[in-house]
């Protein structure tokens, strides 16, 4: 009789070992008396049982295909294959995927640690990168300066930041080694206000300033003033010669135009010099309009003079 109760008891506690079911009313607690959701764990979980052919261990949610999983991942999945995977940690990237859209964080684009930006479907096309070292390329995956722009890797445009103060523009073609620059150094050149210095930080209140030499094939100046024709109007006094002679033995420059000290000391403005120097050249024009027909006249008078001598001349001999 012993031996059956043993049995009983012995066959009890193999059924009651495999039943792992609960009502389907009420929730269930662990570590919990009063669950307030059909599953309530106050404490810490552990899953196992995720492999590479099955990396979800806990599916959430699932109805139709459609579910969230955790595993080695997270993602969330349809029926139709569209899915993200915010976060995968055994490859350090992030990835949202639609079939025509990745977003990729740090993963091996390049270099370990990049964050780059793509699309594709399985296979992603790389468009841009954040590398390590804080450059930034778009259409390349190894950016040299602090922001580049490519097309191909070899052809493209840069920004570069160089201590101290210094950020240039370069337009390059790195197969056949053509750069075209463009570099400014806080020490040499100042954007003020609207106001621009080259070669100094202090233009001054000028909206240009150069402090060294230029060259140019062709200058346009436009005057807010106005051009001098006004010395060919009738109501305009031109100066004389006499005042002009007297202006230049006081002086020692002529009239209307800044002596060498003040060119020295105030700077030269070109289109206002050129207005006072044609202005002089009118003046001068209209003397020598004058004078040309004060020669004419006496040229006229001399032929007159001449042609009475010779007829006086005529008479005395013809009296003979």
């Amino acid at each position: 009789m012993k031996k059956i109760y043993t049995l009983i008891l012995a066959v009890s506690s193999l059924a009651a070992t495999a039943q792992n079911t609960f009502p389907t009313s009420g929730n269930a607690g662990i570590g919990i008396l009063n669950p307030t959701e059909k599953l309530d764990v106050r404490g810490n979980i552990y899953w196992d049982g995720f492999n590479s052919g099955n990396p979800r261990a806990v599916k959430i949610g699932y109805s139709g295909g459609n579910y969230g999983g955790i595993g080695y991942n997270l993602d969330f999945t349809t029926s139709t294959g569209v899915f993200n995977r915010p976060l995968n940690d055994y490859s350090s990237y992030l990835e949202l995927w639609n079939g025509g859209f990745r977003f990729f964080g740090t993963n091996n684009f390049g270099s370990a640690s990049n964050i780059g930006l793509g699309s594709g479907s399985q296979d992603l096309s790389l468009r841009a990168i954040i590398s390590r070292e804080g450059n930034m390329g778009v259409g390349t995956d190894n950016p040299l300066q602090k922001f580049v722009v490519s097309n191909s890797g070899t052809d493209g445009f840069e920004v570069y930041v160089n201590h101290p103060g210094i950020i240039g523009l370069q337009a390059y073609n790195r197969t056949a080694l053509n750069y075209s620059k463009m570099q400014f150094d806080a020490s040499q050149f100042a954007f003020n206000n609207g106001n621009v210095g080259i070669g100094t930080t202090d233009p001054k209140g000028y909206k240009l300033a150069v402090a060294g030499n230029m060259i140019a094939e062709s200058v346009k100046v436009s005057l807010q003033g106005t051009w001098p024709d006004y010395v060919f109007a009738k109501d305009y006094e031109l100066p004389t010669l006499q005042e002009t002679e007297k202006h230049i033995k006081d002086k020692g420059h002529l009239p209307g135009i800044p002596s060498a000290a003040e060119v020295k000391a105030n700077g030269l403005d070109l289109g206002e010099m050129n207005a006072k120097l044609l202005q002089k050249i009118e003046e001068l024009t209209l003397h020598l309009i004058e004078k040309d027909k004060e020669l004419s006249l006496e040229k006229q008078a001399r032929k007159d003079q001449e042609k009475r001598l010779q007829k006086l001349e005529s008479i005395v001999l013809n009296n003979k």
